[in-house]
């Protein structure tokens, strides 16, 4: 029932094809009817309010394969940058709920240029849905080209992710060899979950996803139908924001995240790696982020586990971690 696991399912054609692998989507899709797993603090509520708060940061737009307006909140260094951080938000959300990381990232030399989904945020496009020909991997391609358009070859260019971020990178840097990056960020995510746990201090490891099995049923007829809900929790901060809360399984197209592609990825990825997570992140478990940073080959892996931090709060303390990360390769 995790967000990895539908996504998996949704991109194994062979068992799309027989009845069987309709039957494993439709239970899997209907296992959780619970409120969602996400753990909300005080400090995210300040941290939120403080956002909304927030206004006129720049933003660019750039035009998909399809012609889709895509969006990019830029936050700049006021000194002379170090490199360009190229990241990709996590599912419901928007690059708004990053602006505090980006800030503080910036403080420390670096342009963030954070492209928001199509159909999240600023962007164009359907909310929760992907049309035929086009890709979230396209779109992050595209992305990728468009930073180096603006900003230059000069600077370094390193892509990060946060949760349904880190898929779209490491999908699309398996699809497109000719992407040259100089590093990778996975936050939250960039796993495949062997079992449900507990962190910590006792929360059970969840998931937030629902699927609706009539509407699933009928999207293999209707593609544009939206049969997966993401379960946020009730906060009043969320009411008339525009969070994306249903998603078609379209929408997931070319993110193959089976392990088999995880295996030939953990292999074969070259470039320098962090891995950051939270001991209490209660969607993507801890001991899977170890997992998977034992599984990379490469002779430049690096893994911070921080005390305490959820899937969440792991936005707002992260930076300093990641930044010295990138001090450490990065400056002379």
């Amino acid at each position: 029932c995790y967000l990895k696991m539908i996504l998996m399912i949704l991109n194994s054609k062979r068992q799309l094809r027989t009845a069987a692998g309709l039957a494993v989507c439709i239970i899997m899709l209907a296992c959780n009817s619970k409120p969602s797993s996400l753990v909300i603090s005080d400090e995210d509520r300040a941290m939120f309010d403080s956002i909304l708060r927030r206004g006129g940061d720049e933003v660019r737009f750039f035009s998909a394969s399809d012609g889709t307006s895509i969006a990019c909140t830029v936050i700049r260094p006021k000194t002379d940058p170090v490199a360009v951080v190229a990241f990709i938000h996590g599912i419901a959300v928007a690059s708004r709920l990053y602006t505090p990381m980006a800030d503080s990232l910036a403080g420390q030399g670096y342009i963030v240029i954070m492209m928001d989904i199509r159909g999240h945020g600023y962007s164009k496009g359907e909310p929760g849905d992907v049309p035929a020909g086009a890709s979230l991997v396209k779109d992050a391609r595209d992305f990728f080209r468009f930073v180096r358009g603006e900003e230059g070859d000069e600077l370094p260019l390193i892509v990060m992710g946060h949760s349904l971020g880190t898929y779209i990178w490491m999908a699309t840097l398996q699809s497109f060899s000719d992407l040259q990056v100089d590093g990778l960020i996975l936050m939250s995510g960039g796993v495949v979950p062997q079992k449900r746990s507990k962190t910590p201090s006792g929360h059970k490891v969840g998931t937030f996803i629902r699927g609706h099995r009539l509407e699933y049923l009928l999207s293999f007829i209707f593609p544009g139908l939206k049969p997966i809900e993401i379960v946020l929790p009730k906060e009043s901060q969320a009411e008339n924001q525009p969070l994306v809360t249903r998603y078609s399984r379209r929408f997931f197209q070319n993110l193959d995240i089976g392990r088999e592609s995880y295996e030939t990825f953990y292999r074969s990825f070259d470039r320098p790696v962090l891995l950051i997570s939270g001991e209490e992140d209660e969607i993507m478990p801890a001991e899977e982020i170890r997992n998977s940073y034992d599984k990379f080959q490469n002779g430049d892996k690096s893994i911070e586990m921080m005390d305490n931090l959820t899937h969440t709060s792991i936005i707002w303390h992260g930076a300093p971690v990641i930044s010295a990360w990138l001090d450490e390769r990065l400056r002379p």
